[in-house]
């Protein structure tokens, strides 16, 4: 009995020898090489794209590595190229029906998407397609299937290039440090991209390097620098806050994106954005902001903001911006501690959106340096302002509604402004006209420079030939050569009333208004007549109509006349 144990023993140590010695010739890298280029070759014969795997190995129990993978599109294109492929999984999830990676490490690895022709199919399909089982009804019928699941993902100096006629990623390098369930740890080195459009200037994306941390619902991008043809931007803090979920829709989540972030210096060619934005395409003057924003993907609001236009500075305070992710007519509000500018610089701004030259009337430049501080909200095209300005005149406040069209030649105005010692005379470059103190409300619109609307004023003072006037009221409706309303002045030496209709076009003029002048002195007034000072009184009814002497027709009646001479 003791001999059939040993011999026993030795038969089944024979046969362990066995087992082993064909298990380890199984896993040596020899055959595992020469295994998958068996099943690469089949592929190969099989598409008619050139497919390899240099090296594998095995290590027992449960990890691989692959090198030097190349595979080929029908193109004879490279479609990609990885050096080295680390796998480790769980071999006892076998058992239950799983495949479950622990760690994937892709080390050095480019990849090139395209299609051949607009709307046709990937280069890549053709891989898929033979990789489809042929059987593929029979295999779902026998198989109990599995689930594959992988807990992280690492991704070493990985290259892409991507092209879908509308969208071309050129260049991009990535690595990803970490990708699990729980975690994003990423790095994208160089970042190249194309987007065209049908009519639409193409979007360039010459490059981003950007370090990205995501746990659970925040992602967290310490450093973003992102460069296009003519714009840069660095950022720094960005934070963005997902909403709890497996599926996230911007157009129905965007309120619920949250972000915060540092610009330490951003400097943007509007052109350069043309595609998002088509009025911006010949705006090719760069405009650099620094600052902070926060709030959330569909209302952004900067802290802190300052801008600066033409090397100047142009801007400061707080910007909000609702709306988004829309860019191409948000809702704008502005709490300005200073908006800077002149006519030079606002005609320069009209000629670079409209994208030609745009000349501005006499009267803005005359205004020299202009400062606004206040509230602005609206549109582009659709503007409210309740604030002051500070002009090289004096201050002007407002607060009022301004809309125009894309190209500016046609604006709409309901204003109420009101200054104070403000050098009109220099305005409108009368040299008898000095000063004024007003309150206007004008409800207008202003089509290729002709200004016309209604206007209510009151004038405190109004100096002109160094006299300065004082209660002059205005009620009316103004356009390019006619007033149709009435004019009130109550001073001690000028007090009269007017109402009616002045029109001085060159074809069919009109005239046509009553005047009752309760008391004129001209003495003060600084007015003589044949060097002596005149007081009078009188009423007067004019209705005429007519463009050259022998064409009138109509009366002038005046009554109650005093004349005194002094």
């Amino acid at each position: 009995m003791k001999r059939f144990w040993q011999i026993t023993g030795i038969v089944a140590g024979c046969l362990l020898a066995v087992l082993l010695m064909s298990v380890a010739l199984l896993i040596t890298d020899r055959v595992e090489t020469r295994l998958v280029k068996i099943a690469t070759d089949q592929l190969t014969a099989k598409t008619g794209a050139e497919m390899r795997v240099g090296s594998v190995a095995f290590r027992f129990p449960a990890r691989l590595t692959l090198r030097d993978i190349y595979v080929e599109d029908q193109q004879h294109d490279t479609l990609a190229y990885i050096d080295e492929v680390y796998v480790h999984f769980s071999p006892l999830a076998l058992l239950q029906n799983q495949i479950r990676f622990s760690h994937i490490r892709v080390h050095e690895a480019v990849g090139n998407l395209y299609q051949t022709e607009p709307g046709n199919v990937w280069n890549y399909q053709f891989l898929v397609d033979a990789l489809q089982s042929e059987d593929e009804e029979e295999e779902e019928e026998e198989s109990s299937g599995y689930a594959i699941s992988v807990r992280n993902v690492q991704l070493d100096h990985i290259r892409v290039r991507y092209g879908d006629f509308n969208t071309q990623l050129h260049y991009a390098q990535m690595d990803l440090h970490e990708w699990s369930d729980e975690a994003l740890d990423a790095q994208i080195g160089e970042l190249q991209a194309e987007l065209s459009g049908k009519n639409r200037a193409p979007f360039f994306v010459e490059n981003i390097q950007a370090r990205m941390v995501l746990n659970d619902t925040i992602l967290t991008i310490p450093t973003l620098k992102a460069q296009l043809p003519k714009s840069r931007f660095d950022m720094s803090g960005v934070e963005i806050r997902f909403p709890a979920g497996d599926t996230i829709y911007l157009s129905e989540s965007a309120h619920d994106i949250l972000i915060s972030s540092g610009i330490r210096k951003a400097e943007l060619t509007p052109s350069d954005i043309a595609f998002f934005v088509p009025t911006l395409k010949s705006f090719r003057r760069p405009v650099a902001f620094n600052g902070s924003l926060n709030g959330s993907l569909d209302s952004l609001y900067f802290n802190e903001l300052a801008v600066r236009y033409n090397n100047r500075q142009m801007l400061e305070g707080k910007v909000s911006i609702f709306g988004l992710p829309d860019i191409t007519n948000p809702y704008i509000r502005a709490n300005l501690r200073d908006f800077h500018t002149n006519a030079a610089q606002i005609q320069d701004l009209l000629s670079q959106l409209n994208g030609k030259p745009t000349v501005l009337p006499d009267e803005l430049r005359r205004l020299g340096e202009i400062h606004y501080r206040g509230l602005a909200s609206g549109r582009l095209h659709d503007l409210t302002l309740h604030g002051a300005f500070q002009t090289g005149l004096g201050s002007i406040s407002t607060d009022g509604t301004f809309r125009s069209d894309s190209s500016f030649e046609h604006m709409q105005y309901d204003a109420h402004v009101e200054s104070r010692q403000f050098r009109l005379g220099a305005l409108v470059n009368h040299d008898k006209l000095g000063t004024a103190t007003l309150d206007v409300s004008s409800v207008g619109r202003i089509d290729n420079k002709q200004v016309s609307g209604d206007i209510k004023a009151y004038v405190r003072e109004l100096t002109y030939n160094d006299y300065t006037y004082n209660d002059l009221h205005i009620n009316g409706r103004y356009e390019p050569q006619r007033y149709n309303g009435n004019l009130e002045i109550n001073d001690p030496h000028l007090d009269l009333a007017f109402d009616g209709v002045i029109d001085a076009h060159d074809v069919n003029p009109e005239i046509n208004f009553n005047l009752r002048c309760r008391h004129f002195d001209s003495a003060p007034l600084g007015i003589e007549s044949v060097g002596s000072s005149l007081r009078t009184r009188f009423n007067m009814a004019v209705d005429m109509n007519g463009s050259k002497p022998d064409d009138i027709s109509g009366y002038l009646v005046i009554d109650s006349l005093y004349i005194a001479s002094l």
